[in-house]
């Protein structure tokens, strides 16, 4: 007799709050717009704060539930983007996962010629980069 598998795929834990990372591409009017949305070969504009042609902003929770997904989205965005401002200023939590994996993404970009510039205030993100003794690893765009 054939054994079948079970094909089910697992629910998503109710009121888990899944890391969602948010891009716009930097117009004129810093307008709201995918990064994906510019056209083949256009330059695109730069914010002149941060030098960058994409902006990402981190929510809420940067834990090691929300790592798998947040590292997806972050390494996609390296292939479409030649500098990004990653904004933390949403980050109200934070461990050292998140901490790994914002370390990892700047690494990574270096490595790809992504330039990277982190920006916004975060007392807890400030707060696990002094307790883990690395409070001048991430490049803090200056405002």
């Amino acid at each position: 007799m054939n054994k079948v598998k079970s094909t089910k795929k697992r629910k998503a834990t109710p009121g888990a709050a899944a890391m969602s990372v948010v891009t716009e591409s930097l117009g004129p009017a810093m307008a709201h717009a995918s990064v994906d949305a510019r056209g083949a070969g256009a330059a695109p504009p730069l914010d002149a704060a941060t030098g960058s042609d994409a902006k990402v902003y981190l929510e809420s929770s940067l834990e090691i539930k929300d790592v798998e997904d947040a590292h997806r989205q972050l390494m996609a965005l390296l292939a479409r983007t030649s500098a990004v401002a990653v904004d933390v200023s949403r980050v109200g939590a934070v461990d050292t996962a998140g901490v790994q994996l914002l370390l990892a993404f700047q690494s990574e970009a270096v490595n790809r010629g992504v330039s990277v510039a982190f920006c916004g205030e975060s007392p807890a993100l400030k707060h696990a980069l002094t307790a883990l003794g690395l409070s001048d690893a991430l490049r803090m765009a200056v405002a």
